[in-house]
């Protein structure tokens, strides 16, 4: 007679309970994303106010640039929400755009 194999920890589990391991290191969470996202809308208010007091060529401006691209690579978006969140930035400076434009 031959006798059964041990179940392995996982084995024992039924599915519902396992869990990828690893998988939760890279979903931010909600505290840490509402933080980022917080610190990005700074940064970029202060790009829009350099650029219109400095001039976009500014080695002050370029730096806050610098500084909000380095936060836009921290983040791990799905396309859909790079989407949403570029048309989030995009309507505030379109209409700081016009505004200036009109004086």
């Amino acid at each position: 007679m031959i006798a059964p194999e041990e179940k392995s920890d996982d084995e024992r589990k039924p599915r519902s309970s396992r869990r990828r391991r690893g998988s939760h290191r890279h979903r931010p969470r909600s505290g840490e994303a509402a933080a980022r996202f917080a610190s990005i809308a700074k940064i970029h208010t202060q790009v829009l106010g350099s650029i219109a007091k400095l001039g976009a060529r500014d080695p002050k401006t370029l730096r806050q640039r610098k500084r909000l691209a380095d936060e836009f690579m921290e983040l791990r978006l799905s396309p859909r929400m790079f989407d949403a969140l570029i048309l989030n930035l995009r309507t505030p400076s379109r209409r700081f755009a016009s505004s200036r434009r009109r004086s």
